[in-house]
């Protein structure tokens, strides 16, 4: 796959990524502290509504000040953390540098494991968008070569190892982490994320978290909460059975790679990476005859 293709994937995937979950909804809820009082909270979302509406009615400088305001009379520092990550998110089309920033504010707090996998996501996402202010020709170059910098990885990596094994987020960069070692020749290191990805039982996930603590989402069902879960952990396990196979296939060398897509399924019978590395051998086959 050539870096154009490479790009191109990792670009649709973050879009999957982003409307598989709606709003960013990566934060669990934490057990409110005795000491928060519901006036403190009530407080503490009013200003952050006001932020959202200024930002509405395209009052940039006047929102930023709302959001800083919300942190800092933010009853723990989790709902802190909640308070940045929603000032970043909400000003990644106005202000990249700002919303990094922000990003990097959740992170110094203390955010759930959920929301710091997001936030790590969001981060390797906008440190990979880097043409911003180029000209066509710069962008190309970028666009050639910016999955071989150290730009983006480490914060896929953190965000890989910030939360549990199912979350959403969290399952999103381990893809990423392995596509980029791909394209760094550390091969070993991408095939093991994926395999261990296309292995993933989804009925072992937990539910993913609803909503943040403040949230404009009405409750969703147990069922649809659940049906989600399912849908995101099997479309990460046929990604990445699908990735792995492509990334072992050799362009133009038809029979090391049968060879290879043989191995595949003599070492995994009845999964869904023997499946993919199958449709593989048909297709050139297929070709061949």
């Amino acid at each position: 796959m050539n870096r154009h293709g490479f790009s191109l994937m990792l670009v649709f995937l973050a879009i999957a990524v982003l409307l598989m979950a709606g709003l960013p909804a990566s934060a669990q809820s934490p057990k409110e502290p005795e000491c928060v009082s519901p006036q403190q909270i009530t407080k503490w979302a009013d200003e952050l509504a006001k932020a959202e509406q200024l930002l509405l009615d395209k009052k940039t400088e006047e929102a930023k000040a709302c959001y800083d305001c919300a942190a800092e009379i933010a009853p723990n520092p989790q709902y802190k953390a909640e308070t940045y990550f929603h000032k970043a998110e909400r000003l990644e089309t106005w202000d990249r540098q700002e919303s990094i920033a922000a990003y990097q504010q959740v992170l110094n707090e203390e955010p759930t494991p959920a929301l710091r996998a997001e936030t790590c996501f969001r981060l390797g996402s906008l440190h990979r968008n880097i043409s911003l202010g180029k000209s066509l020709e710069e962008e190309k170059q970028i666009v050639e070569t910016e999955f071989c910098s150290a730009n983006c990885l480490p914060y896929f990596e953190m965000g890989a190892a910030a939360a549990g094994e199912y979350d959403r987020c969290a399952m999103s960069c381990r893809i990423y982490v392995a596509l980029v070692y791909y394209d760094l020749g550390r091969k070993e290191e991408a095939d093991a994320i994926l395999i261990k990805l296309a292995y993933l039982d989804p009925s072992k996930a937990e539910l993913f978290p609803e909503k943040f603590l403040y949230s404009f989402l009405s409750p969703k069902s147990f069922f649809e909460r659940k049906g989600e879960t399912l849908q995101y952990v099997q479309y990460i396990r046929e990604g990445a059975a699908k990735q792995l196979i492509n990334f072992n296939a050799i362009p133009g060398e038809d029979e090391l790679t049968l060879k290879r897509m043989q191995e595949f399924c003599a070492g995994y019978p009845h999964t869904l990476i023997a499946e993919e590395a199958q449709a593989k051998i048909d297709e050139i086959n297929s070709i061949q005859h």
